[in-house]
C-alpha cells in the first residue's frame, strides 16, 4: 500500500468514525417530564382499553409476578401435532416486563405485534421506553416513548420507526428507491396525546405535528355497584 493510499485509508476510517458518532447522537431518545395540566391516570387509561379487571384476562399480573418472585414465564401453544412457545417474558425485581419475545399476541396500546421487545422503567415503575424488532410484514425496528407530567399523569406516547426517510418533495404515494434518504434514522410515526376531564378522557393522534384524529371517552359511574363504564 502506497503512502497516499494509506492516508486515504486513514481518512476513510476517520470519516466513518465521525459519521458513527454523529449518528449515535441523533438516536438518543428519552422520556420527558412535561409541565402541563393535561394527561391521564394510567389506571383510567388501562380501564378504557382493557375494561374492568374482573372481565380482563391478565396473563402476567404484576402483583402476582412480584409476590412470587418470578423471573421468566412462557405461554405454550399446543395442538394435536405440534407445541410451540407463543410468548416468552422476563421480569425485573419489581414485577415489570423487561423482555418480551412475542410469537402470537398483539398489543395495540404498546405498539407491538409479533417480535422481540425490551422495556425500561423509572424508579416508580412507570414505563419509559420500548424498543423492539417486529416480525410482521418485515418492518424495521420500532420504539415507543412514554412522557409524563410533573403530576405523574401520562401526557403522551410517541411511536418511532427506524427506517429511511422520504426526501423532501418526494411522492409519498408512489415513491421509488431514489426518493429515500441514503441512511435510516429514527422517524416519529405518530404521537398520542392524553387529557382527562372529571367525566371523560380525550385521546388525540398527531402525525407530522398535525392532529389527524381525536377520540373522546365518557366515564359513567353507577352508584348502585360502584362500576365504571367507558362509552366512546
Amino acid at each position: 500500500m502506497t503512502n497516499r493510499n494509506f492516508q486515504t485509508f486513514l481518512l476513510l476510517i476517520s470519516l466513518n468514525a465521525f459519521l458513527c458518532c454523529n449518528y449515535n447522537k441523533k438516536t438518543q431518545f428519552a422520556s420527558q417530564t412535561i409541565n402541563s395540566n393535561e394527561g391521564v391516570a394510567i389506571d383510567t387509561l388501562n380501564f378504557i382499553y382493557d375494561g374492568p379487571k374482573i372481565y380482563t384476562l391478565e396473563y402476567f399480573p404484576r402483583n402476582a409476578i412480584l409476590s412470587a418472585r418470578i423471573k421468566e414465564c412462557e405461554i405454550i401453544e399446543q395442538n394435536s401435532s405440534s407445541i410451540r412457545v407463543a410468548r416468552n417474558v422476563q421480569f425485573d425485581k419489581s414485577g415489570n416486563i423487561v423482555k418480551d419475545e412475542n410469537n402470537f399476541f398483539s398489543y395495540w396500546f404498546e405498539g407491538t405485534v409479533r417480535g422481540k421487545y425490551k422495556y425500561q422503567y423509572d424508579k416508580t415503575g412507570r414505563k419509559l421506553t420500548m424498543k423492539g424488532i417486529p416480525q410482521e410484514d418485515s418492518k424495521d425496528s420500532i420504539m415507543t416513548i412514554w412522557n409524563y407530567t410533573t403530576a405523574g399523569l401520562l401526557f403522551s406516547r410517541d411511536d418511532y420507526e427506524f427506517a429511511k426517510m422520504l426526501k423532501p418533495g418526494a411522492d409519498r404515494h408512489l415513491p421509488n428507491p431514489k426518493d429515500y434518504e441514503k441512511y435510516p434514522t429514527w422517524n416519529k410515526l405518530r404521537s398520542y396525546q392524553f387529557s382527562q376531564r372529571p367525566d371523560g378522557v380525550a385521546i388525540e393522534i398527531f402525525t407530522d405535528k398535525k392532529s389527524v384524529n381525536k377520540e373522546n371517552y365518557q366515564l359513567l359511574f353507577d352508584p348502585n355497584d360502584a362500576s365504571i363504564y367507558a362509552n366512546k
